[in-house]
């Protein structure tokens, strides 16, 4: 199986970047499917519902059990985050996106379901879909992109992604305000200064 795998932004480089981007867990720009992505055998039904923090989302079944798709898996390591959203940006309504935690099994494709995207498909030109799962602490996320069309109508379609974390339903992001950063800063700043000034005010007195 071949997996994608795509690091958190956890590792920051400066304050101004770090709550500028901090939620965004991924970001995948003009990917595409194409012959070398591995196979399964049939794929989840498109049952028009894309899942929501609301709860969780019951399997949706799968289809055509007998019939080869192509598809491919991006792995996102523990998120710190567990409120995730997804959103697909595929104006071709070439692929189909679901999400499961920790693996993907594609000869049990209930094992370890979070959710899916519903249908494929923009929710109209312009407007990309999103579907929303909750990653349970500790757990792996994977996303699953795969081909709905059973003769390969997805290949060399591109698509876009982009996975953002929250810490609750209300979209709060994990990291501070550019400027709470600032002022707990500038606030550090004048302790050490005043601190310095003490101390000089010390040396003088003895």
């Amino acid at each position: 199986m071949k997996i994608h795998r795509v690091a958190a932004l956890i590792g920051l480089a400066t304050f101004g970047m770090a709550a500028a981007r901090a939620s965004v867990l991924m970001t995948v720009t003009d990917d595409v499917l194409v012959a070398g992505d591995p196979t399964q055998l049939g794929r989840l039904s498109r049952d028009g519902v894309p899942s929501d923090w609301s709860g969780p989302k019951a399997f949706p079944g799968a289809i055509n059990p007998t019939t080869s798709y192509h598809y491919r898996t991006y792995f996102i390591p523990t998120p710190i985050t567990p409120y995730i959203q997804i959103t697909v940006d595929d104006p071709n309504a070439a692929i189909f996106s679901s999400a499961y935690k920790d693996s993907y099994n594609p000869a049990s494709k209930s094992t370890n379901y979070l959710g899916d995207g519903g249908f494929s498909g923009n929710f109209f030109p312009g407007a990309p879909l999103f579907f929303q799962v909750f990653v349970p602490t500790g757990s792996d996320l994977v996303l699953v992109i795969n081909d709905p069309g059973a003769s390969n109508v997805g290949l060399g379609k591109p698509y876009s992604l982009v996975v953002e974390g929250f810490t609750d339903t209300n979209f709060s992001d994990p990291t501070p305000e550019p400027s709470s950063l600032f002022l707990s800063g500038g606030g550090l700043a004048a302790a050490v200064l005043a601190a310095r000034r003490r101390r000089r005010g010390t040396a003088t007195k003895a």
